[in-house]
């Protein structure tokens, strides 16, 4: 005899980078098991590697793959499932940065009033010269996974430049990433100037973000001190 099945609600959400609208369920035990073997982890892939696999177990939409999401879409997906399945609040801990302070704050974040900034790219064409440019798209988890342990801050803003071009053009041809090798594409982002590389590096720059403002008053020194936290490692991690 089957045992008797619960229903779990389901709710809507909208990707912030195209505005789709996918229909998800909250996480159940399982999932929540997931999440906290993984929080547990001093290994930052075993913590993507779970968020990945939470979202696609909870996600009910046909055809959405998980993969090809932009990094802020999985942020903000991954907020909105937590908010519905564990509560919309959770606890974090401020230190004082005064100098001769660092007394510890603890504060509630309320996850229904974390933002989601705009994005202020105009456009991911990047045009370089008059007739060179670059088309660029969002990181995606899977980009984000394959750079977790590089230690050269510079070195791994080159291979997320290169790991997000969709194709570079001139004015004969295009040439798709996808019929380019990795390291032929790295050595282009190598090889470019100052000036073209923060052209490119500004386009990540204004990129949608996951954003919560608080100010918190310490208790010893007694100054108020504002807080901007971003991105999904800063609210849960």
């Amino acid at each position: 005899m089957a045992l008797p099945k619960i229903d779990v609600p389901i709710y809507d959400l909208e990707l912030p980078s195209t505005g789709q609208k996918i229909q998800f369920r909250p996480f159940l035990v399982k999932e929540e098991k997931i999440l906290l073997m993984a929080l547990e982890s001093n290994e930052d892939k075993d913590r993507t590697l779970a968020i990945r696999q939470i979202l696609n177990n909870c996600c009910l939409t046909e055809g959405i793959d998980i993969d090809e999401l932009a990094s802020f879409d999985i942020e903000y997906y991954f907020i909105q499932l937590r908010a519905r399945s564990s509560g919309e609040n959770i606890d974090l801990i401020y230190t004082c940065e005064t100098e001769g302070c660092k007394k510890t704050t603890p504060f509630q974040v309320d996850l229904n009033k974390i933002e989601i900034t705009k994005s202020k790219n105009k456009s991911n064409k990047i045009e370089l010269t008059d007739d060179i440019g670059v088309v660029l798209q969002y990181p995606t988890l899977e980009t984000i996974n394959s750079l977790i342990g590089e230690e050269n801050e510079l070195e791994t803003a080159f291979k997320m430049v290169s790991e997000c071009i969709e194709y570079i053009y001139d004015a004969e041809e295009v040439y798709n990433k996808k019929d380019t090798e990795p390291d032929e594409m790295l050595t282009w982002v190598e090889n470019l100037s100052q000036e073209n590389f923060i052209k490119v590096r500004d386009f990540f720059e204004n990129m949608p973000k996951i954003k919560y403002t608080t100010k918190i008053k310490c208790g010893k020194c007694k100054k108020t001190h504002k807080i901007e936290i971003e991105g999904l490692q800063s609210f849960f991690i």
